[in-house]
């Protein structure tokens, strides 16, 4: 039982620690010494954080590893990595399923892996599906992407079109690579009647980032403004002018109701 408390403990300080570095961009301060009756286990989770976080001198790297059918689910996929340039030092890698043949030294070197997918039939596809497959000896035999950062998005046609199972799919193959899942953080939107559909997370999802496209449009034109915005979020929305103009576009994105005036970004 002791074991298991402190496995418990250790995995509750490497999620606060990825997750800081995460939303910071940067490293962070850990010089702090645990008490006296602190010290063993907790000093050593401390040293094991310490060379995990160490990020001096370099970018945080994220890979953005996604499979695409008709070109929409890419789209998501560059507004995730748009969000995550904007982030100070680090640097988003699109990897595209379809390409060829993987790096998976480039994924062992990503601190962070955010998977994507369209959902067919209420299912990952089929190319993202063998990259799973593909991994078991390449990362999972060794825990390779043990303690990195795993997030998740997914599109379909429908409204819903069970998207939940794409996203649970992914939670749950990182789970069994030892990854820590980051769900998104954004209130539902379009849940009341001041709402509309180009609120952020207008399909109301927590453990992942779901986005809808019309069947009958091309991907320049579908998925929705708001979609892409909550693919990309947090960040500075380039390209939009806020409608105050007392706000810089950092302020009004960060720290206004953003929904509300997600219509003039469309």
């Amino acid at each position: 039982m002791e074991n298991l408390r402190n496995q418990r403990r250790e995995k509750r300080f490497l999620i606060v620690n990825y997750i800081l570095r995460y939303k910071a961009g940067q490293a962070i301060d850990i010089s702090w010494q645990p008490q006296p009756e602190q010290a063993g286990h907790i000093a050593n989770i401390a040293h094991r954080s310490r060379a995990i976080s160490s990020t001096e001198g370099r970018q945080l790297l994220v890979s953005i590893v996604y499979d695409s059918g008709y070109g929409h689910t890419a789209r998501v996929a560059e507004a995730v990595a748009e969000g995550v340039r904007e982030v100070e030092g680090t640097e988003a890698k699109l990897v595209a399923v379809a390409d060829g043949a993987m790096d998976w030294n480039a994924l062992e070197r990503s601190d962070a892996i955010i998977f994507g997918s369209p959902t067919y039939n209420g299912l990952i596809s089929a190319k993202l599906k063998q990259f799973f497959e593909d991994s078991t000896k390449a990362a999972w035999s060794e825990l390779k992407w043990r303690n990195k950062i795993a997030a998740g998005f997914t599109n379909s046609g429908a409204q819903h079109g069970d998207k939940l199972n794409s996203l649970v799919s992914m939670a749950l193959f990182a789970a069994q690579h030892g990854m820590i899942w980051v769900g998104l953080d954004l209130m539902p939107g379009n849940s009341s009647s001041t709402g509309s559909t180009d609120d952020l997370n207008r399909l109301g999802s927590w453990l992942g980032v779901m986005t809808q496209s019309n069947v009958d449009q091309a991907p320049d034109i579908t998925p929705a403004g708001s979609d892409l915005n909550t693919a990309g979020w947090p960040r500075p929305c380039a390209g939009f002018n806020p409608p105050d103009p007392s706000f810089s576009t950092k302020e009004f994105c960060h720290e206004t109701a953003l929904p509300r005036y997600s219509p003039a970004w469309r």
